[in-house]
């Protein structure tokens, strides 16, 4: 058989399988690129969403402390909308990782517009936390709840309402309630929301998201390696 004859049968072979291997790559490459697109828009989801609930708690301490500063119920109002949005009680605004109370407060509504409600821990189980970064952010949320019971303890002492200090004989509910009448004591209120045990308590809260944002911090760093 002369060369060109072996070639004539030889390089259609070839070429087919360098248009496959060429095919192939390409829809590798595709495939990679959809890949890194859906784990970049995953973690910067998961990062809104931190940052979402660091800043309902700052928003709760600012609206607590306030109200024990000067009385306007209108910041304990704020307070309990913000809890009410955190929870899927309330119309959830647009884009909610932007600043947003700060606007309220100052030009006395809404600076854009609100969606449906939906509870921010739905939204991060949604989310595609991976498990260790969604127990982080969980156990934040679940400290953030628990300081919830001291500064509703602080807006009460606003009113002159308090919790019995004997509890024998009571059934937890009664232990709980603000059913003792008494004067306003606005110092003590203050304190429960500007002493050091308060800033422990956030303290816990702020503990898990920063371990949160260095695990995100390290996925995103792989993600980095691969792409």
């Amino acid at each position: 058989m002369s060369i060109s004859a072996y070639l004539g049968k030889v390089l259609p072979v070839v070429s087919f399988i360098c248009v496959i291997m060429l095919l192939t790559t390409v829809i590798m490459t595709g495939s990679q690129i959809r890949e890194f697109e859906d784990l970049t828009h995953t973690l910067s989801s998961t990062l809104y969403l931190a940052m979402e609930l660091r800043q309902s708690s700052d928003d709760l301490t600012r609206f607590i402390r306030t109200y024990t500063v000067t009385g306007n119920i209108s910041y304990w109002d704020f307070y309990l909308e913000v809890v009410s949005i955190r929870d899927g009680h309330s119309p959830l605004p647009y884009e909610p990782y932007r600043i947003y109370w700060d606007l309220y407060v100052a030009d006395g509504g809404p600076p854009r517009e609100l969606t449906p409600p939906s509870a921010l821990m739905t939204r991060m189980e949604a989310a595609g936390f991976t498990p260790e970064e969604l127990a982080m952010v969980q156990l934040a949320k679940s400290r953030s709840d628990g300081l919830i019971d001291l500064e509703t303890v602080a807006y009460n002492a606003m009113l002159g309402r308090y919790r019995p200090s004997n509890t024998t004989g009571l059934t937890s509910d009664e232990a709980l309630a603000f059913s003792i009448t008494a004067p306003p004591n606005q110092t003590y209120a203050m304190e429960l929301v500007h002493g050091l045990d308060y800033h422990r308590y956030k303290a816990g809260i702020m503990e898990p998201l920063d371990e949160f944002f260095v695990l995100s911090r390290s996925r995103s760093q792989s993600l980095d390696r691969i792409h």
